[in-house]
Order: C-alpha cells, then structure tokens, then sequence
C-alpha cells in the first residue's frame, strides 16, 4: 500500500499580485519560507521513501525546507509536475487574462494557446499521466510513502480526476463537492492512500489542510493556482 502527501509550494508575491506565474520561475517571499517551515515542523514525524517536487524554483524551496528534517530521502525534481503553461502571458495579471480574452471574444483556453500555453485539457493530462508514472513508479519500487511537492492548479486537476473521471474511484467522507472544486491554499496538505496498486482506485484521507499555519493568524482568500 502506497501513502502519499502532497503539499502546493508557500506563498510568493506574484501569488498576492494576483500574477500568473505559469512556467516562470518566481521565488516564496517571506511568508511562503515561513509557511514552508511550519509545514516541515508538521511533518517531521512522517516518514518518507522519496520525494517528488516540480523543478520550479518556488516548489524547490518549499522541498527542500521540509528535506531539512527528512535528509536521508532522495529527491526528484521533475518539469512534469510544473504548473500550467501560460506561455507569454506569464506575468501578466489574472484579471487581463480574462478581461483581453473576453475583449478578443475568445475562450480563456483558445486565448492561452495562441500566446504559446497549454489549454486546460492538455494541462491536466500532463499531471495525470506524471501523478500515473509516480506512483506506478513508486510502487514498483517498493515505496511505502513519498511526498509530491507542486503547484495548485496540479493539485486541482488531480482532485477534479479524482472525483469527476469515469473508472476512478477514490473515496472521501468529507466534503466531495469542496474535493472536486480542488483548491489548495499555500503549503495545503492533502494525504491519499492508493489502493490495490492502481493509481486509479484510492482514499483521500485529507484534504488541503493548513492547521500548520494557524500560528500566523488569518491570511486572506486562498491565492489562485496559476
């Protein structure tokens, strides 16, 4: 039986700004190395077999301040679990994304492609398919536990896959509509356990959970996963 945790990076100030950051390489700002600390206070008793992190600089960060505890665990960067590609429009701001695709009389997918990005079918089968190679991979590895570092809109495509795509079946005895919808806030955890070695059949047995971070008090909406 394989466990897995996933953890969305902490907090940057394109995150705040509302920025997509896409591709870009953007750098947690003071409060994402706090966040990213607090999550590696929490999980300092887990055990972990490997990691997996997105190669961007912001998840990077985010693992390797949790690999302070967990030293003796390789760790693989991998561009597959990169957030979505929002080609040239990457640093522009989320609200032109909708306001100039809406002025172009385009759909939000179509506007993306044509400035060199991913639409949001092409994103999420990317995700699939690396969540479906690691955990195949951990498993014929004999891996008992691994944390997954990434990005939001990952985390979101994955839950939506989760709950919403014929043939899976993963398990959740909380709030399946708030599941399907996805959305982690900086360094939410959320904690699957695989079934049957099928990457397909699972229990969701936490969901984009932030207790770690109540020391910090209220930090506003949860930032967008671009």
């Amino acid at each position: 039986m394989l466990h897995i945790t996933l953890i969305r990076h902490g907090n940057t100030d394109e995150n705040q700004k509302r920025i997509l950051q896409g591709q870009k390489d953007t750098l947690l700002n003071e409060l994402g190395h706090q966040q990213a600390a607090l999550a590696r206070n929490r999980l300092v008793d887990d055990k972990f077999d490997m990691i997996y992190c997105s190669d961007l600089l912001r998840c990077r960060q985010t693992a390797q301040a949790i690999q302070e505890h967990h030293q003796e665990v390789p760790i693989a960067f991998l561009p597959k679990l990169r957030e979505r590609s929002f080609g040239d429009l990457s640093g522009q701001s989320l609200s032109h994304l909708f306001s100039e695709s809406q002025r172009q009389q385009l759909k939000v997918d179509d506007f993306v492609k044509a400035h060199g990005g991913e639409t949001e079918p092409e994103f999420a089968e990317r995700v699939i398919k690396a969540y479906d190679s690691l955990v195949r991979e951990s498993i014929q590895a004999g891996y008992q536990r691994i944390l997954v570092v990434t990005h939001g809109g990952p985390l979101r495509s994955l839950c939506f896959w989760w709950t919403s795509t014929a043939g899976v079946k993963y398990q959740y005895f909380g709030d399946r509509d708030r599941l399907r919808r996805g959305h982690h806030g900086n360094t939410g955890i959320t904690k699957v356990r695989i079934l049957q070695d099928n990457p397909a059949t699972g229990i969701v047995e936490l969901f984009s959970c932030s207790e770690h971070l109540n020391s910090i008090g209220p930090i506003g909406d949860i930032p967008p996963s671009v």
